[in-house]
């Protein structure tokens, strides 16, 4: 099997949001529709990581392939995410987290994920943000 996998991240406000999300579901509706399974990465710490997974949902439901994962990765399990964590795992296909950045301070921990040999995170085919800048090669949504 051919797997494609997309990585999503961009952890700040979204100004336009109904432009954003239009891009998204074009996007989404060509890799569900033309990549034999589609493995989605997406974070959950701004507002573009919802507004992607909120677009991921509503399109698996809209085509209906049964081709799609969608993994949420965390550096560490929020307070948040500890509350409710029935609720991520019944929206979620799976949640990764980083066991040792799991383990450091919450301000540190991104920087330990990404200094980590333990990383979850899968190499990815593509990768969108939301980021204005450009320090990494990547495809910009907005």
């Amino acid at each position: 099997m051919n797997i494609y996998t997309v990585s999503f991240f961009g952890h700040r406000y979204i100004e336009r949001g109904t432009e954003i999300e239009e891009r998204l579901d074009k996007l989404l509706h060509d890799l569900i529709t033309q990549k034999e399974y589609v493995d989605f990465l997406i974070g959950w710490n701004g507002n573009f990581d919802l507004l992607v997974s909120a677009a991921i949902k509503r399109a698996v439901r809209s085509y209906n392939y049964g081709n799609t994962h969608i993994t949420l990765v965390l550096p560490y399990k929020k307070a948040e995410y500890r509350a409710n964590e029935k609720e991520y795992l019944d929206y979620y296909d799976e949640v990764e987290v980083c066991a040792e950045s799991s383990e450091a301070h919450p301000k540190s921990a991104i920087q330990v994920r990404n200094r980590s040999h333990d990383r979850p995170i899968r190499p990815c085919s593509v990768l969108y943000s939301a980021q204005k800048r450009r320090s990494i090669p990547h495809d910009t949504i907005c």
